[in-house]
């Protein structure tokens, strides 16, 4: 049901709040955020990516669930922590939470600017390995979401990653990217969504 749906107002921060109710009518009054945690049954998380990515994320036994949008600058500034440390405020342990990175651009499609490395060197030395070189001199292909997962490690949690490029995906996935490349003047979003069910065995 649409009431029992949860949502934020994205605004690529590294912000995670606690829902305890399906978003409301009016849009803005959403909280401006970017990851989402509960432990109410029944109570869906809803994430929008177009390239971004959405990541879920479970801990069955205390019965608590997360989910955050993550594009390059939530994950530059660690929205995948505050979303953890949100899950490990109501119960979760790192260990036991599972977690699973959906569609999002992939290294082989996504070009930054030599600003952009030089930036993320500054503060993630060690993962500038995530970088690879691009045809255009000053550019590289930037790999989000072994970032993502690597973010997610340093927090003790292990995520799967689904592999699926949203932008070389025409037939099946809306990308900001592509659509921009192509000159439309507007694109659609995925929504991803996880809910704890009413009851669990």
């Amino acid at each position: 049901r649409a009431d029992r749906l949860a949502a934020v107002w994205q605004v690529h921060s590294a912000d995670a709040v606690i829902a305890t109710s399906g978003a409301p009518s009016d849009r803005t009054k959403l909280a401006r955020a970017d990851g989402l945690v509960t432990t109410e049954r029944g109570l869906g998380l809803a994430i929008l990516t177009a390239d971004c990515l959405p990541l879920l994320m479970v801990d069955r036994d205390a019965v608590v669930i997360g989910a955050c949008h993550a594009g390059w600058r939530g994950a530059f500034d660690n929205i995948l922590k505050s979303c953890v440390d949100a899950m490990i405020e109501t119960g979760a342990a790192p260990a036991r939470i599972r977690a699973v990175v959906g569609p999002a651009i992939s290294v082989r499609s996504y070009e930054v600017g030599e600003d952009f490395v030089a930036d993320f060197a500054k503060r993630y030395l060690t993962d500038t390995d995530l970088f690879m070189p691009a045809t255009r001199e000053g550019h590289a292909y930037f790999n989000l979401p072994v970032f993502v997962q690597r973010q997610l490690a340093r927090c003790g949690v292990a995520a799967q990653t689904l592999d699926i490029c949203t932008y070389e995906s025409a037939d099946l996935f809306f990308s900001y990217r592509r659509a921009t490349h192509l000159g439309e003047r507007d694109y659609g979003r995925q929504i991803s969504a996880i809910a704890l069910p009413t009851t669990m065995d």
